[in-house]
């Protein structure tokens, strides 16, 4: 194997949010690796809107998180 598939599997659960309106637990896509238990779990789950993250407008400086 040469790995990524964390990644990939990650950006398939936020194309499937931001398309169909489902979060998808990240576990989920490697216990349904096929596209259609995965259809059937999208049709099975109730609606989680999508939200964008805003960009943040144009400053000088930018407040740090704790973790920075």
């Amino acid at each position: 194997m040469l790995g990524g598939h964390s990644l990939k599997a990650t950006s398939l659960v936020a194309r499937i949010h931001k398309e169909f309106n489902v979060d998808i637990p990240l576990k989920e896509i490697f216990k349904t690796p096929t596209i259609l238990e995965i259809a059937s779990y999208i049709e099975d789950s109730k609606e989680s809107l999508y939200q964008s993250i805003q960009r943040a407008g144009d400053m000088d400086y930018y407040p740090m998180s704790s973790v920075q």
